[in-house]
C-alpha cells in the first residue's frame, strides 16, 4: 500500500481509498481495467517509457496469458491510448487447451521433441524402444500416454 496525494486537500491517503479520508474528496481511477475480475493498473500501455515488448511483458506477468494474445491487446491499447473498462483474457494454460496442442508439463513450452527412452545399466534394453516426450526448452522427459 503506497500513500498519494489527495488533489482536493493536498494531505496523505492510501492509494486503495475511493475518497480522501480527510476531505471527502472521490478519488478517480482512470486506468483501472477490470481483468478476469480483478482491478488491475494499467498505465504503464498509455505512458511513453516503455517500449512496445517491456509493456507486452508487463502485461503477461500480469494476466498469464499467451504472448500472441497479449501482442494484440497491448498494440490495441497502445495505439488508441484508451484503456477498456474489462477484458476477459484467457491464461497460458487455457490457450494450450482450446489449441489442444501438446505442452511440457513443468514449463508449458509448445517446443516438444519424441524421442526413444534409451537403455540402462540396471535394465539393459528393457522398454529401449518406448517413446518419451521431451521438452527442448527445460529437457523435462514424459510418457506420451499420460
Amino acid at each position: 500500500m503506497a500513500l498519494i496525494t489527495c488533489p482536493e486537500c493536498g494531505k496523505e491517503i492510501s492509494d486503495k481509498s475511493e475518497k480522501c479520508i480527510h476531505c471527502g474528496f472521490p478519488i478517480m481511477k482512470e486506468n483501472i481495467c477490470l481483468i478476469n475480475g480483478r482491478e488491475q493498473d494499467l498505465t504503464f500501455l498509455i505512458e511513453e517509457k516503455y517500449d512496445f515488448f517491456e509493456c507486452v511483458k508487463l502485461f503477461n506477468s500480469i494476466t498469464g496469458s499467451c504472448f500472441e494474445t497479449s501482442c494484440k491487446i497491448v498494440d490495441n491499447i497502445m495505439e488508441t491510448k484508451q484503456i477498456p473498462p474489462t477484458l476477459n483474457v484467457k491464461t497460458k494454460e487455457e490457450y494450450l487447451r482450446e489449441k489442444n496442442q501438446v505442452h511440457c508439463p513443468r514449463c508449458n513450452s509448445t517446443n516438444i521433441g519424441v524421442t526413444n527412452r534409451g537403455y540402462s545399466l540396471l535394465t539393459g534394453f528393457i522398454g529401449s524402444g518406448k517413446a518419451m516426450n521431451t521438452c527442448k526448452k527445460c529437457g523435462y522427459k514424459w510418457n506420451p500416454s499420460k
